[in-house]
């Protein structure tokens, strides 16, 4: 069964810190994604919470390797 990520902000492949850059190259981009929330400041990493009435999310749907 295939797994996919949703992912935004520094998890994205340009953006991605060094120390995790290997592993989010080999992650293959399916398309474009959103979702609704709210997207928190928790210092070195943004977090978010989903919620149907919060703004949307922009990011980039992966597909996880084997």
């Amino acid at each position: 069964m295939k797994r996919y990520l949703f992912s935004y902000g520094t998890l994205l492949p340009k953006r991605a810190p060094a120390e995790i850059a290997p592993v989010v190259r080999r992650l293959r981009r399916v398309g474009r994604g959103r979702v609704h929330g709210r997207l928190y400041d928790l210092g070195e990493y943004p977090g978010a919470v989903l919620s149907k009435s919060g703004p949307v999310i922009a990011g980039q749907i992966f597909e996880l390797p084997d």
